[in-house]
């Protein structure tokens, strides 16, 4: 299965590397707006593709693999759903799989009676105030999100949000 895998990593650099070369050499008469969503619609395809072998190959390991957890980027610009379903978990055969829509950069990860102990000390990239780092592994987002400064979260998810969330977690 490890050669299945392959194959989808080479799709997904010849598709960036295709989809590249169509903003550059887009024809007279396209404007770059219109490249780059076409640039948009190649990648959320080529991710449908590689969450499909993904899916595949834990459906076939289903003896080992327990579950999937959905994995979003840490930065300010996820996407309400994406942040929402950020560290859930979900049967193999249940629940969303990405991309949920256009420029979506989540994933989902396989769950399996050892992920605990592998999750011992793990990181995971984050783009916050501070600019690129590794957080702890089982940070939510919105865990993560708590540990920036206001102007960050007012940037990610908007200052009526921030103020409304703040003002729920003090009332309980």
């Amino acid at each position: 299965m490890q050669l299945n895998l392959d194959l989808i990593d080479i799709a997904s650099y010849e598709a960036e590397f295709e989809a590249t070369s169509l903003t550059r050499a887009a024809p007279v008469g396209v404007s770059f707006e219109a490249a780059v969503s076409g640039v948009a619609a190649i990648r959320a395809a080529v991710q449908h593709v590689a969450t499909q072998a993904r899916m595949t190959t834990l459906k076939e390991n289903a003896d080992v693999v327990q579950a999937v957890e959905w994995v979003s980027t840490l930065d300010s610009k996820t996407s309400n759903q994406c942040r929402t379903l950020d560290k859930r978990r979900f049967k193999l055969t249940e629940g969303p799989r990405p991309p949920i829509h256009i420029n979506c950069r989540s994933t989902v990860v396989a769950v399996t009676r050892f992920s605990k102990l592998f999750a011992e000390g793990a990181t995971r990239a984050s783009v916050g105030d501070d600019g690129p780092q590794q957080v702890r592994a089982d940070l939510s987002y919105y865990d993560w999100l708590e540990q920036q400064p206001a102007a960050f979260q007012d940037k990610a998810i908007g200052r009526d949000v921030r103020q409304a969330v703040s003002r729920r977690r003090l009332e309980h």
